[in-house]
């Protein structure tokens, strides 16, 4: 059986990639964020200077020297230092940009895209629906969550000068046992067979143009 949800994000949200734009990837304006990759930047420039073998590999070295330093280098700077203009340039994707607050950041993780394109993995929207369901259950069964509070007040006591591996291991253990409590039935709670979200599978939300959502 299948089903069209509507979801209206209320709040802002965020669902990175693992990734980071660094400062010299930002060019910030009164109205909007340009954002363009390094190595974007470094082909369009080549491009620009495919004709001069001799600028061409000063660029290459240059860009070189960038990458190893890793340093909070602006974008202004940057194309200063290619001896490019920022209309030259084409960029990757542009955003909104508040007035207001237009500092330019050290470092901005970004958010998932495909294509060039921002979306909500189906993954994140069930694990969503998961924890909603979790706090449901706790919240309107009295001796579930008061044997949860009891479980976690002596677990939290149990590891508070303990080294942060150990801490870091028996929280995860706690919490596989409380998914498996609240999701599982009972007896066979080893068994993901047995989990009441298994056989719900979302899809991923379409793909959103950057400047429209972020």
């Amino acid at each position: 059986m299948k089903y069209n949800l509507k979801l209206v994000v209320l709040t802002p949200l965020h669902i990175g990639d693992g990734d980071k734009l660094l400062p010299y990837e930002v060019y910030i304006t009164d109205k909007k964020a340009h954002i363009i990759r390094f190595e974007n930047l470094i082909k369009q420039a080549s491009q620009i200077y495919k004709n001069s073998p001799q600028l061409r590999q000063k660029l290459l070295n240059v860009a070189q020297e960038i990458r190893n330093a890793r340093s909070f280098i602006p974008f202004e700077r940057i194309i200063q230092i290619l001896n490019l203009k920022v209309e030259q340039i084409k960029f990757d994707y542009e955003i909104p940009s508040d007035p207001l607050n237009n500092t330019q950041p050290k470092e901005v993780e970004t958010f998932i895209k495909s294509l060039g394109k921002v979306f909500i993995p189906g993954s994140e929207l069930k694990g969503a629906f998961r924890t909603a369901y979790a706090y449901y259950m706790l919240l309107n069964n009295d001796n579930l969550y008061r044997e949860f509070e009891r479980e976690l007040k002596n677990l939290l006591e149990e590891i508070k000068f303990k080294p942060f591996n150990f801490r870091n291991r028996k929280l995860n253990e706690f919490a596989q046992q409380w998914e498996e409590k609240i999701f599982r039935a009972q007896g066979v709670r080893q068994s993901a067979i047995t989990d009441i979200f298994k056989t719900l599978h979302i899809s991923d939300s379409p793909l959103t143009d950057p400047a429209e959502v972020l």
